[in-house]
């Protein structure tokens, strides 16, 4: 699995990239304090994974996830392995503001 999909809610068609995390729930709030705002707030994606969909303070969407352990005590590794077939390697994000994009 290397690709999701989910309904929208009035955000425009957009393929979102994810930042792995070791707690979802710390760094959503975490985030927000620093300027973030909620898209989503931390949910469970069935047993695999917890994650929540943001915006940076200039408005570009990003989410968190974090890999919840498996039955086998294993995260689900293949989805976070980049160099897995279908992975993305580079992430770009177009500001107007670059500095605060690296504050943030």
């Amino acid at each position: 699995m290397v690709a999701g999909m989910m309904q929208s809610d009035g955000q425009p068609t957009a393929w979102t990239i994810y930042f792995v995390v070791d707690n979802a729930d710390t760094t959503f709030a975490e985030t927000i304090a620093k300027g973030a705002k909620e898209l989503l707030p931390p949910s469970d994606i069935s047993n695999t994974s917890r994650f929540a969909l943001l915006t940076d303070p200039q408005g570009a969407a990003f989410g968190i996830l974090q890999p919840l352990p498996m039955e086998d005590g294993s995260t689900s590794g293949r989805s976070f392995d980049q160099a897995g077939m279908g992975m993305g390697n580079l992430n770009k994000i177009i500001t107007t503001n670059p500095l605060g994009a690296m504050e943030f």
